[in-house]
């Protein structure tokens, strides 16, 4: 199958296929690259859909034989609301975004309705790794890798967190990170630093981190987002790769 095959985007019953191809893991923004508004109404692109409507998704081998990320939806007045607009809006632009940054921009061809099923060239590890991610809701603050110790009795790895974090919100990223680990199915330990804002996490031996550093400290914002060109605009379509501000990452960042 060619690359161009395999980028297709299709509707089949109703489940809306959305290819992250590439390496197989996610889009990431380059450095010093702005988030952009929408052309055609300088403000931020509208958010159709979030992670809070993700009833639960998980990893599973796609009838290619290659692992795909199944996202089942919430039946809700916003997952009816997102159904409705892919019906009226079709031959426009959805893009789905991972952290503010578009992984694809597919054209609607029908209505969608509630199930999302995510494909390309990943690997068990990295369905998995997304579907923790995106199972949770994001992180509501920073959380940075900074150090690893490993010992004969297994691996401690270092994270940070913004100084002046509140305690609501320190309880708030413990219990996402403790929720991403179960996902993931790592028997780490957590310890909380000195000051509250510094967390170790220590592995049992043998397990290697690169599984679980980047499902930790990714903020796991993902959306759907309104990627559509109104008549009378002459903006070009998204495009994967391009870091967009939308009215829920701007909401975020207040």
């Amino acid at each position: 199958m060619d690359l161009a095959s395999l980028k297709a985007f299709f509707v089949r019953l109703g489940v809306l296929l959305v290819m992250f191809w590439g390496a197989g893991l996610p889009v990431s923004p380059t450095a010093a690259q702005a988030p952009i508004l929408n052309p055609c109404t300088n403000e931020p692109f509208i958010s159709l859909l979030t992670n809070a409507s993700i009833l639960k998704a998980y990893p599973q081998i796609g009838s290619l034989g290659n692992w795909e990320v199944r996202i089942e939806l919430v039946k809700d007045e916003i997952t009816r609301a997102f159904s409705e607009f892919t019906e009226t809006h079709q031959g426009q632009v959805i893009a789905v975004t991972l952290d503010g940054v578009v992984q694809i921009a597919p054209i609607v061809q029908a209505r969608l309705e509630d199930v999302i099923v995510l494909s390309g060239n990943f690997s068990a590890a990295e369905a998995k790794e997304i579907a923790a991610i995106i199972s949770t809701e994001p992180l509501p603050v920073p959380l940075s890798y900074d150090s690893i110790r490993v010992s004969g009795r297994g691996t401690r790895l270092g994270f940070s967190l913004p100084e002046s974090i509140e305690a609501g919100v320190l309880g708030q990223v413990i219990a996402i990170v403790d929720r991403r680990l179960s996902l993931l199915e790592v028997s780490g330990v957590l310890v909380f630093g000195v000051g509250s804002h510094q967390i170790s996490l220590d592995l049992p031996g043998g397990f290697s981190p690169e599984v679980v550093i980047p499902a930790l400290v990714r903020p796991g914002l993902l959306e759907l987002v309104d990627g559509s060109i109104p008549e009378g605009c002459t903006a070009e379509r998204l495009t994967p790769g391009q870091v967009i501000l939308t009215t829920e990452g701007q909401k975020r960042s207040r």
